[in-house]
């Protein structure tokens, strides 16, 4: 009981910095569940990102961009292929350092006022990236949080999550293809739906007193913080 509390907080506190950024579900959950629960780790738990990811893009779906995302979105499904591929030609650790190293200078120059100009093709980059990096390690959000701009919080959110969700999908059908994860796998997610619940509704009552500048700022130090997980990572 007391195991299953552990990982029912750890997916609850994922689930509440999703719903509040739109990104780091499984930038907050992976780490944790690897020392906790390592079988649900990466098909559980893509599976339950994509159920929240899902309710979030349903709940606010009137903040829906499909003309900027269209890109991206096209963009992230042949990144993901090339994702699947990558690891079979080069080593884990080296791939992991560069895409940390990249993404931490990225984030540090936004944070520090340099933008990215968000344009047609730097969205499509944007969208390549984030698919080669969700098949790689399981993170797709940051590179389109470094240069999608949105003109509010919930657009911010919804239209991440959205790319999110698509990703998922896609990494959970490979996963399944090469037999990383099993259906039977992804059944054991089931038990730990109702955090999700607990996770959205706590932020559902913190969401209106976040302002969307503080919400990019936030989503930006996600980006670092996983940059710098991906330095970490030895497999």
């Amino acid at each position: 009981m007391t195991h299953w509390l552990l990982v029912s907080s750890v997916f609850a506190f994922a689930a509440l910095v999703q719903s509040l950024t739109g990104v780091g579900y499984a930038l907050v959950a992976a780490p944790l569940l690897m020392m906790l629960a390592p079988e649900l780790v990466p098909g559980p738990l893509l599976l339950l990102e994509s159920l929240l990811v899902l309710w979030l893009v349903i709940r606010e779906r009137h903040a829906v961009d499909l003309r900027i995302l269209r890109g991206a979105l096209l963009a992230s499904l042949p990144g993901a292929a090339i994702g699947v591929l990558i690891p079979l030609t080069f080593p884990a650790p080296v791939i992991a350092a560069v895409l940390g190293v990249g993404i931490i200078v990225l984030s540090v120059m936004a944070l520090g006022g340099t933008m990215i100009p968000m344009t047609r093709w730097t969205m499509a980059s944007a969208g390549f990236g984030a698919g080669a990096m969700n098949s790689i390690a399981g993170i797709g959000g940051p590179p389109l949080a470094l240069v999608y701009r949105p003109r509010d919080a919930a657009e911010l959110r919804t239209n991440l999550s959205l790319c999110v969700l698509i990703m998922s999908i896609f990494s959970i059908a490979a996963l399944l293809l090469r037999q990383v994860t099993t259906v039977g796998s992804l059944a054991e997610s089931a038990r730990y739906v109702p955090t999700l619940f607990v996770g959205f509704f706590l932020a559902r009552a913190m969401i209106h007193r976040i302002s969307a500048a503080a919400l990019a700022r936030a989503v930006l130090w996600m980006s670092l913080l996983a940059g710098v997980s991906l330095l970490f990572r030895t497999k």
